[in-house]
C-alpha cells in the first residue's frame, strides 16, 4: 500500500481524500499576519501595522487502510489511538502529502493530532483489498517562516 501522508518518520498507509460532503479534503490554510490597528490621539483615522507572515494550519483527511496491517477494527483503532493520537503527537517534522494534487512539501509542522470522521469499518465486500479502514483527519500547524527578513531601503 502506497504512503498517503508522511510526517517525519511517520507514514500513514491509504489515499487522500479530495473534497467532498464527507470530507474536508486537503486544507492548506492563509499564513496568519501579524497585524496591530491602532488609533492615536488627536489624529482622525485608523493606521496598521503589518509584521512578518506567522504560521498556518493544515489538515489532511486520509482513508487509512493497509490489508496486511489492519486486518481487524481492534487493530486499526489501537494503531489510530496509540501511535498516532499517543507516539506521535507534538512530534515536528516535514509534512508529505501524495495525491493528484501535487503539494510540495511543508517543512517545521506540528503534528495536532487525528480525528477519526468514519469508522474504522471492515471492508468485507473486498472493495479495497479486505481488512479494516477509516477517514481521519490529521492536523498539522506549520510555525512561522525561518527565513530573515528582508532588509529595510
Amino acid at each position: 500500500m502506497a504512503t498517503a501522508l508522511q510526517h517525519g518518520s511517520l507514514e500513514i498507509p491509504g489515499v487522500v481524500l479530495d473534497r467532498g460532503q464527507e470530507s474536508p479534503g486537503v486544507v492548506i490554510g492563509p499564513r496568519d499576519l501579524q497585524q496591530r490597528t491602532t488609533q492615536f490621539w488627536g489624529v482622525r483615522g485608523e493606521s496598521r501595522i503589518n509584521g512578518y507572515p506567522k504560521g498556518r494550519n493544515i489538515a489532511v483527511t486520509v482513508l487509512v487502510y493497509e490489508e496486511d496491517d489492519f486486518e481487524t477494527r481492534a487493530e486499526l483503532s489501537t494503531y489510530l489511538a496509540q501511535t498516532i493520537n499517543t507516539d506521535h503527537l507534538g512530534e515536528a517534522g516535514t509534512v508529505t502529502i501524495t495525491s493528484e494534487s501535487g503539494w510540495p512539501t511543508f517543512e517545521n509542522c506540528i503534528f495536532e493530532g487525528a480525528q477519526v470522521l468514519q469508522g474504522p469499518k471492515l471492508d468485507v465486500a473486498s472493495i479495497i483489498g479486505g481488512g479494516a479502514w477509516a477517514i481521519v483527519l490529521f492536523t498539522f500547524r506549520q510555525l512561522s517562516a525561518t527565513e530573515t527578513p528582508p532588509e529595510e531601503p
